[in-house]
């Protein structure tokens, strides 16, 4: 997926301040460049809310959860 789809959106934390530019950090995960949050892409939607960037907050990239097993009411689901 290329990450030009998403120059338009801002991490919803860090936007405010006219930051929270967003790139990807993995397949269908943009990362905040600014703070560190996450943010999943589910079927080629961003998910920008900021529970969501506080949960994943500063996990690596190794660490985010394939979308096959991401349940974004509990996090990431038990295979």
């Amino acid at each position: 997926m290329s990450s030009q789809k998403f120059d338009i959106f801002r991490c919803p934390h860090c936007a405010q301040q006219g930051t929270g530019r967003l790139s990807m950090v993995k397949e269908n995960w943009l990362g905040c460049v600014d703070c560190g949050r996450n943010y999943p892409i589910v079927k080629e939607i961003p998910v920008l809310m900021p529970d969501e960037g506080d949960k994943w907050s500063k996990v690596s990239a190794n660490e985010l959860p394939d979308m096959d097993y991401y349940d974004r009411f509990s996090g990431a689901v038990d295979s």
